[in-house]
């Protein structure tokens, strides 16, 4: 499979810290949000995680049709791209209304840095994606640094329209605009087209495929392209 190489970053502080239980209690989600990966309508899907760990280390995701205990029973299943990885430590809360579950992933012992950093951060939270965005990122003065649109023609943004909910709020956020889009782009369409239409310009056009996947990262057209193998 084709790798992306993106430029990997240091485990953040707030995240490298964490010693015991009671430490992510005392976590902003001004530092969750940092640099983080938001993924709408995800169900329990850990390619995200796969593809861009270690470049992303914080990752929220938002899905008001999956459980808390449905994503903790996915995290040790290999066929949800979680492989490598355990629960180091997990708490349950309420963000906006929504219940969510917010676990520290930790690298097992069988796998070095190759596989990915030794822990990751996944935020999961049962919740509508366009409310879910507006109140984490928009209302704290914060935006994502990926936007995952795996699942595009279900999340009402898929722009046949051009006009879509969750691309207009994402894209329009005053407080800064994501620099990457990984995305499963429109079938049966050559060349191979963003569902988001005019929309997909305001993040750039050069693209790197994950073709076993069917996958594509858009990238800010200001910044150079990375090398994949």
């Amino acid at each position: 499979m084709m790798s992306l190489k993106l430029s990997n970053y240091d485990i953040p502080e707030w995240l490298f810290c964490i010693q015991k239980a009671s430490d992510i209690e005392k976590i902003s989600i001004e530092l969750i949000l940092y640099q983080s990966l938001f993924y709408p309508c995800s169900g329990r899907d850990g390619d995200p995680i796969k593809l861009l760990g270690g470049f992303i280390h914080s990752f929220i995701y938002a899905d008001d049709g999956i459980t808390s205990n449905q994503v903790a029973n996915s995290i040790n299943n290999p066929e949800r791209n979680f492989k490598g990885y355990f629960v180091e430590y997990e708490t349950r809360d309420h963000f906006y209304g929504y219940s969510s579950i917010w676990f520290i992933l930790k690298r097992t012992k069988d796998y070095g840095l190759e596989h990915g950093p030794d822990r990751l951060s996944l935020l999961y939270i049962s919740g509508n994606d366009l409310i879910t965005f507006k109140s984490l990122y928009v209302n704290n003065h914060t935006y994502p640094e990926v936007v995952v649109l795996i699942k595009s023609g279900f999340m009402g943004s898929d722009n046949y329209d051009k006009n879509g909910g969750l691309a207009q709020a994402v894209l329009n956020n005053p407080n800064g605009c994501p620099a990457y889009m990984l995305e499963c782009v429109s079938e049966g369409k050559k060349p191979k087209c963003s569902f988001w239409g005019e929309h997909t310009k305001l993040i750039g056009r050069w693209s790197v495929s994950y073709d076993d996947l069917d996958l594509i990262l858009w990238g800010n057209k200001t910044r150079k392209p990375y090398m994949f193998d």
